[in-house]
C-alpha cells in the first residue's frame, strides 16, 4: 500500500523520546511488511506560540499547499496516488492543514499518529482547536505506547477509531549480541576492571542532571548498605553527565563503581547483555527505549511504581520488581533480595527477555499495522 507520510513539526527525533520519535520507527515497521512509506511534505506548521498573526499565516500556507497537493495527486494516475495518509505527532503546536483535505478530496484514510494532546477543556462547550478538528476528521487514531488524548470531540470509541501499539523496539541488533553475551561479558570485565562473577547493576543517567544526581545520591546510600554483598554499579552515560554522576558515588568503593560513557541506542547494546540487573531512577522517569531495550538483553528491572516509563514496561513479579512510590527503602530491599537470589534473578531476565522480544519487537508490530491496512480501516480507500 502507498502511504503519505507527514511530520507537522518537521523533524524526527530519537526513538520513544515523544511522538514523532515514535513516529518514525512506524515508518520502518510499515517498511517492514511491503508498504511503500513516502514523505508526503516537508511544510512545517510548528508554531513559536509568539503571534497570532504568524500561526494565521502557517495556516494559510497550509491549506494553499493542501489544495496543491490534491490537484498535483490528481494528475497522477490511481496506481501512483496513495492510498492512505498518515500524519504523526499533531498538536495545537504543530497543527496538520494537509492530511484532512488531502485524504478527504483522494477518498482515502486519515490516520492521526501519536498525537499530542495537552491539558484542554473538553466537552461540547469546548473551544474549537487544530487538534480538535484532527482528531475528529481521523479514521483512525493510532498510539504507540500509552497516550493520554483528552482532547478529542466527540470522545474517541476505543472500540471504534482508537488503535493502541505496544512499545517498540527494531530488536534484531539485540539478537545476535546476547547470543554472545560471554564475549561481551569478559571483554567488559577487563576493559573495566570488573570481576566477572559478581552481578552487574545498570543504572543509566541523563539529560536531566539535577534528577538523575538527587537518584544516584539516593542510590549511593543504599548501596552503601549492602557492602557485605557481592555486587558492582556500572553507571551508563554521556560524557560530563557520567562523570557528575560518580561525584555523588564517591562514598562508595571505588572498585566497585565504575562509569560507561555512552548513550546512543545501539552502543548500550554491549552493556546490558553483560549485565545482570537494570535499576530505574528514583527520582524522575526512566526512559522507555533504555528499559524495553535493557529488557530485550535479557536485564531485570527494579524500578519505581510512579514512573511511568516502568508502569508501561516492567511487569512486577514477572519480569522485575516495582518499589513503593517515594520508598528508598522499598528500592533497596529489592535490590537486595535479587543479589541474594540468583534463581529468582535469572527467572526474571528470561522472562523480561521473552517479553521484550514477542511483544515489543519491531516485527510484531508491523504485523499488527499490515493487519490495520488491510482490515476495514481501508475498506474502499
Amino acid at each position: 500500500m502507498r502511504i503519505a507520510f507527514y511530520l507537522p513539526g518537521g523533524k524526527l527525533p530519537d526513538p520513544l523520546h515523544g511522538g514523532a520519535g515514535a513516529a518514525g520507527l512506524l515508518g520502518t515497521a510499515l517498511g517492514l511488511v511491503g508498504h511503500d512509506v513516502r514523505p508526503a511534505c516537508r511544510f512545517c506548521a510548528l508554531s513559536d506560540g509568539r503571534t497570532r498573526r504568524r500561526d494565521e499565516r502557517i495556516r494559510e500556507l497550509g491549506l494553499r499547499l493542501a489544495d496543491r497537493l490534491v490537484a498535483r495527486y490528481h494528475r497522477r494516475p490511481p496506481e501512483e496516488r496513495p492510498q492512505a495518509w498518515f500524519t504523526c505527532a499533531v498538536s495545537d503546536r504543530a497543527p496538520d492543514w494537509l492530511g484532512p483535505t488531502v485524504s478527504r478530496s483522494l477518498g482515502i484514510p486519515y490516520v492521526v499518529v501519536q498525537p499530542e494532546a495537552g491539558p484542554s477543556e473538553s466537552g461540547a462547550g469546548a473551544a474549537e482547536t487544530p487538534l480538535r478538528s484532527v482528531l475528529a476528521a481521523a479514521d483512525a487514531i493510532l498510539t504507540i505506547g500509552r497516550v493520554e488524548i483528552a482532547d478529542a470531540h466527540p470522545p474517541i470509541n476505543r472500540s471504534d477509531r482508537l488503535v493502541e501499539l505496544p512499545l517498540f523496539l527494531d530488536l534484531a541488533p539485540v539478537d545476535a549480541a546476547y547470543r554472545d553475551r560471554a564475549r561481551y561479558r569478559a571483554a567488559l570485565a577487563s576493559r573495566l576492571l570488573l570481576a566477572a562473577d559478581a552481578p552487574w547493576l545498570i543504572t543509566m543517567v541523563g539529560a536531566d542532571s539535577a534528577a538523575d544526581q538527587e537518584s544516584i545520591r539516593h542510590l549511593a546510600r543504599i548501596l552503601s548498605r549492602m557492602s557485605p554483598l557481592d555486587w558492582n554499579l556500572i553507571v551508563a552515560g554521556d560524557g560530563p553527565v557520567c562523570e557528575a554522576a560518580n561525584a555523588a558515588l564517591r562514598a562508595l568503593p571505588q572498585t566497585r563503581v565504575k562509569l560507561y560513557p555512552s548513550l546512543a541506542g545501539e552502543d548500550l547494546i554491549p552493556l546490558y547483555v553483560a549485565g545482570d540487573l537494570f535499576l530505574g531512577p528514583l527520582i524522575g522517569d526512566g526512559s522507555r527505549a533504555a528499559m524495553l531495550l535493557g529488557m530485550a538483553c535479557g536485564l531485570p528491572m527494579v524500578a519505581r511504581q510512579d514512573d511511568g516509563a516502568a508502569a508501561e514496561i516492567v511487569r512486577d513479579g514477572l519480569t522485575g520488581r516495582l518499589t513503593l512510590p517515594g520508598n528508598i527503602e522499598s528500592f533497596g530491599n529489592a535490590i537486595a533480595f535479587l543479589l541474594r537470589q540468583p534463581s529468582f534473578r535469572a527467572s526474571f531476565a528470561e522472562n523480561a527477555r521473552t517479553t521484550a522480544t514477542t511483544e515489543h519487537d519491531i516485527a510484531t508490530a508491523a504485523q499488527r499495522l499490515d493487519a490495520l491496512l488491510r482490515g476495514d480501516l481501508t475498506k474502499g480507500g
